[in-house]
């Protein structure tokens, strides 16, 4: 009994063994260096080793943590790309925009440190062989965008944060050069030394000022400098000094000039306002009692044009880009507008055609503004980039990210509401029916361009779109993307409900006298917020405060339309 018991001891130790290597077989090829470790898109990236079979395609696997700058690091990434072995001892593959964006997500610079596998698949037959791999243990992988793209604003503040902490920088091609110390100063105290070289800062590997950052709730940051000219690098920690990190009062000023200018505007062209109560009880007053029955169904025609739709929008997530990679927020908005324009003036029968034309241009000026300021507020024409601003959860979102983004949240729900008003989403059956085909499409792109411009689009969690579930990771955002635009498309045909009796003379007034003065307010905001700069503690702050007023005006309006008196003041009505 004893002697088998040992025999079992001896068995599980081997098992554990052959359990640390790769399906219990031990690497076949050598992996000795990733290079270059400073990556662009368009540069080409080699493995070099020895051993591996020519010709065939290498499955690379990244697996450690990304280190952006002013983000948390994501740890467990797992990040698959392919190469080709062009020799027995170089493995080759290209760094595309696919990638920078697989490393890099919604930032514009991303360091890399863990592990490297390469592996190669066994031939056809051979599923009883060793499968052929190798692995670098640990390595360094830093990918940017190309330096023309970067953020100008990211730049001006890594060298605010530099001489706020006492180091004078110089910036000496992709090289970030202390060239003078504060003495006293936090760089001072952490052995900083004139003729250091910044060789990482908070893991990020410096190339440009861009890649300093600070994350609000850091008190020490590790720095790694190298001495001279020298290849020596040394480790040090340096102390954060939060207190010192304030625009200038300039800054300031103008900023708050900026807003005092929109409040302004707003007081002076926009309508006199009521008490909320009040405001809720005209607005349900005004709307129809009830929903005539009998209606068609939604038409195949242009059901089919809105599945298109969301499927163009969908493949985003895939294709990076929806018309034209650096102009498709334009394009797409400017298509809208064309589609808002054609369902008004083919709803209207108020003269002829042409006639029609100015009216509609006049309603659809608050979508024009709508589309230019929230590409202000993005600084990017690409949807994707909307999308990479925003996180998962709601008050992550951009409608919820501060006052300016939610002003154009407010600014997109009454402007979409308001240029479809006269267009049949197969509603009331008494509306014409020649145009409802492309008021259903018009309300569907609407919804969608508001769910990747304000609700979080198709963002999942960071971490799992890194993960070995990627794949998956874009289907289930693909999945949230297309329920959030029903519940859109829902919320935008309610609505359309309420302010379907008001005379154009008001629907006009509020095209002109409040859209304007909104877009104005959002920018300036959004200005504000840009000179500021506050901690991520603080945009934190601000982003729960924004949704949380939010969902008390929501659950306001709600109790208001709910309570017993308005019930017998809308049936004595």
């Amino acid at each position: 009994m004893v002697h088998r018991l040992w025999l079992l001891a001896v068995g599980l130790c081997l098992l554990l063994l052959t359990g640390c290597e790769r399906d219990g077989f031990p690497p076949l090829v050598e992996v000795h260096e990733l290079g270059p470790q400073q990556v662009e898109v368009g540069d080409r990236v080699e493995v070099t080793g020895n051993g591996f079979p020519v010709g065939r395609t290498a499955k690379l696997t990244f697996r450690g943590t990304l280190y952006r700058p002013d983000e948390e690091p994501i740890a467990g990434a797992l990040l698959r790309v392919d190469g080709t072995a062009v020799s027995a001892t170089r493995i080759e593959f290209m760094v595309s925009d696919d990638l920078r964006v697989l490393f890099c997500g919604r930032s514009e610079h991303t360091t890399f440190e863990g592990e490297l596998e390469v592996a190669f698949a066994t031939q056809a037959g051979g599923s009883g062989a060793a499968p052929v791999y190798g692995i670098l243990p640990s390595t360094s992988f830093d990918v940017r965008v190309a330096t023309g793209e970067r953020e100008s604003r990211a730049a001006k503040e890594g060298e605010m944060i530099l001489k706020a902490h006492g180091i004078e920088p110089e910036l000496e091609g992709t090289r970030l050069r202390v060239a003078n110390v504060t003495p006293g100063s936090a760089a001072d105290l952490s052995g900083i030394m004139p003729g250091d070289r910044l060789v990482a800062f908070d893991h990020v590997r410096v190339a440009s000022f861009a890649d300093i950052a600070v994350l609000g709730n850091r008190e020490r940051l590790p720095i790694i400098v190298r001495r001279g000219e020298t290849a020596t690098e040394e480790s040090l920690w340096l102390d954060v000094d939060v207190h010192m990190l304030r625009p200038s009062r300039s800054a300031v000023a103008w900023s708050l000039l900026v807003v005092l200018l929109s409040v302004t505007m707003l007081v002076l062209f926009g309508r006199r306002s009521t008490w909320f109560s009040s405001w809720i009880r005209v607005l349900a007053a005004r709307a129809p009692r009830s929903v005539a029955r009998g209606r068609g169904g939604p038409g195949i025609p242009s059901l089919v044009v809105s599945v298109l739709v969301l499927v163009g929008f969908a493949a985003i997530p895939i294709t990076r880009y929806l018309v034209v990679r650096d102009l498709d927020l334009p394009i797409v908005g400017a298509l809208s507008v064309a589609l808002g324009a054609y369902v008004m003036v083919s709803e209207d029968e108020r003269g002829k055609a042409w006639q029609r034309i100015p009216r509609a241009l006049l309603l659809l000026l608050p979508s024009m503004l709508l589309v230019l300021g929230t590409a202000s507020l993005v600084g990017s024409l690409r949807i994707a980039d909307a999308v990479r601003l925003q996180g998962v959860l709601p008050w992550s979102w951009n409608a919820f990210r501060d006052p300016a983004w939610l002003l154009l949240t407010v600014l997109w729900f009454g402007t979409f509401v308001v240029r479809v008003r006269d267009a049949s989403w197969g509603l009331p059956e008494a509306m014409p029916q020649q145009g409802s085909g492309a008021g259903r499409v018009s309300g569907v792109m609407a919804s969608a361009l508001g769910v990747v411009l304000f609700f979080g689009g198709w963002r999942v969690p960071a971490a799992l779109e890194v993960s070995r579930y990627g794949d998956a990771a874009v289907l289930l955002g693909i999945a949230l993307f297309a329920g959030k635009t029903v519940l859109a498309y829902g919320a935008l045909a309610k609505a359309r409900h309420a302010i379907a009796p008001l005379r154009s003379d008001r629907v006009v007034r509020f095209a002109l006298t409040l859209s304007l003065p909104l877009v104005l307010l959002a920018l300036g905001l959004g200005a504000l917020g840009w000179y500021l700069r506050p901690s991520s503690v603080v945009e934190a702050s601000l982003s729960y405060a924004t949704f949380g007023g939010t969902l008390l005006f929501a659950l306001r309006a709600f109790l208001t339309l709910r309570s017993p008196t308005f019930r017998t003041d809308i049936a004595l009505s």
